[in-house]
Order: C-alpha cells, then sequence, then structure tokens
C-alpha cells in the first residue's frame, strides 16, 4: 500500500501536468483532521475541470494511478459536467474520484469536510470548508418524539407477526429499516439528554454514537439479525429500552409518560410469542 504522501504527490502531479485540470479538492475522512488515520480510508479527490465528456471517452488516463484491482463508475444524471471512478488498486490503496464541471459547484460536495489541495486559478477558496453540522443531531420537540415512538411500537407488531410466521426475510427488513432507525433515533435523544447538550454530532452513519454508549455491545447485538430466534429475544429487550427511553425523554422535558402503547405493545408480543 502506498504512503499518503506518494499518493498526494500523484493525484497533484496528474492535475498540475493537465490544463484540463483547474483544480484539486479533498473530500471524506482524510479532510477532516480529528479523525483518526488509518490504512483503509480512501483517497476522496475531486479534480474541477470543464472538460468532463474527454475524460469519459475513455479510461487510458487512470492507469498511471497504477494497476487496477477492480472500479466501478456508477452513472450520473448529468455525465457531461460529472464523472466518477472508484478505484481499488493492486496495492489495496483506494481513490474515490470525480471530475465535476466548476458549474456544480458546490453543489456537487456531498460532504461535510473539504480541503483545496490546488487551485491554478486562485477562484476556489469557497470549497474550502469544515461543516460538522452536517452530521449533526438536535433535540426533537415533544410531537417528534413522541412519533418516533409509536412508530418503534408500531412496526414491533410486524416484527411479531413476522417471526410467528417463521417469514425470516420479511422480520429482518422490518428490523433493519423501520424498527432499528425508530430505536437509533431515540437512543440519540436519550444521549443528548445524558450529556447536556442541545445538539451532537455523531457522524455519517452514526459512527461516533458507540463513544457515547456505557455498553456499546448491547446496541451492536440488536444488529445481529441472524436468527428468528434471535430477532425475538432482541424485540423484546429493545421494547424494553424504548421504554425507558421514554421515561427519561418525559422527565427531561417534564411531561407526563403516557405507558399505554408500552403495555398494549407488551401485551401483543406475550400474546403471540410466550
Amino acid at each position: 500500500m502506498r504512503s499518503e504522501q506518494a499518493m498526494y504527490d500523484l493525484i497533484l502531479s496528474v492535475a498540475k501536468e493537465d490544463t484540463r485540470i483547474r483544480g484539486v479538492l479533498l473530500n471524506g475522512s482524510r479532510a477532516d483532521a480529528s479523525r483518526k488515520k488509518d490504512e483503509l480510508q480512501d483517497y476522496d479527490i475531486i479534480y474541477i475541470t470543464e472538460h468532463v465528456t474527454d475524460f469519459n471517452n475513455t479510461l487510458d488516463w487512470l492507469d498511471v494511478f497504477g494497476e487496477r484491482l477492480i472500479m466501478q463508475t456508477p452513472s450520473t444524471n448529468d455525465p457531461n459536467r460529472l464523472a466518477v471512478f472508484l478505484i481499488h488498486f493492486t496495492d489495496f490503496t483506494r481513490i474515490d474520484l470525480r471530475l465535476i464541471h466548476p458549474d456544480l459547484l458546490p453543489d456537487a460536495i456531498d460532504d461535510a469536510h473539504s480541503v483545496v489541495l490546488l487551485d491554478k486559478d486562485e477562484q476556489f477558496d469557497h470549497l474550502h470548508f469544515h461543516h460538522d453540522k452536517r452530521y449533526l443531531t438536535k433535540r426533537l420537540s415533544e410531537t417528534a418524539l413522541n412519533h418516533y415512538v409509536n412508530e418503534f411500537y408500531w412496526v414491533s407488531t410486524y416484527a411479531v407477526k413476522g417471526i410467528v410466521r417463521e417469514d425470516f426475510f420479511y422480520t429482518q427488513a422490518i428490523y433493519a429499516q423501520p424498527l432499528l432507525e425508530s430505536y437509533i433515533t431515540l437512543l440519540k435523544q436519550v444521549v443528548l439528554i445524558q450529556e447536556k447538550k442541545q445538539a451532537l454530532a455523531f457522524g455519517k452513519a452514526n459512527q461516533f454514537l458507540s463513544d457515547y454508549l456505557a455498553h456499546p455491545e448491547r446496541l451492536q447485538a440488536y444488529f445481529n439479525m441472524s436468527t428468528l430466534a434471535h430477532m425475538k429475544q432482541s424485540l423484546l429487550s429493545m421494547i424494553d429500552d424504548v421504554h425507558h427511553f421514554q421515561l427519561t425523554l418525559s422527565s427531561a422535558n417534564n411531561q407526563p409518560v403516557d405507558h399505554t402503547e408500552y403495555q398494549g405493545v407488551l401485551t401483543y408480543y406475550q400474546h403471540f410469542l410466550t
């Protein structure tokens, strides 16, 4: 695997030698100085150019980056102004390279961090930014909290139905989307209360959520959806967790607790699964 400096030197040399490329941006985790570095971080690179079509017409120009192990070229809605090349090289270095027409910037930068590595025309200063608020979770209103509590309890009955019918894929789908999403939304609200914060950045895909949990392995166990038996056991624990979340959130917001939905879904679970 090549060193970070070797990759930056290569990325910049290609850009400097090609007059069609007017700027280079670094996005992603490598653009975030607070992130711990590791060898699996990709190089999220943007080449700013008005000649995207030229680079799309042939892939030979990519050979300079090294021998490719596997590559993906996702289609875009505007191939004349946006091209994407996702590449793993045989030395296991990875680059996510996008060629973007300046007219699409900064809107085409789908990231919280951007660092300008090269600006030939001194016109891309505004593309150097750190927007941690992109992954910020704020405290929800009482109405929104009640919505997520209700959503969790409601879709819990779907999971019960799937388990009773021994429909593994249906049950897993319920777990993977509405159930866990509602659960994690409420869990993050509890963390905000415990940390006495109005907002926190949990990172992309909640990657920093575990840092705030006393027992992160408990949450991780809920992502084990390998068997119906495991999901059955996890569901009961999650139902109890959400009830405790209700107590914590209601207390913090000086609101009375309505136990009706919890008791109802617990009765439903016990009727069909015990």
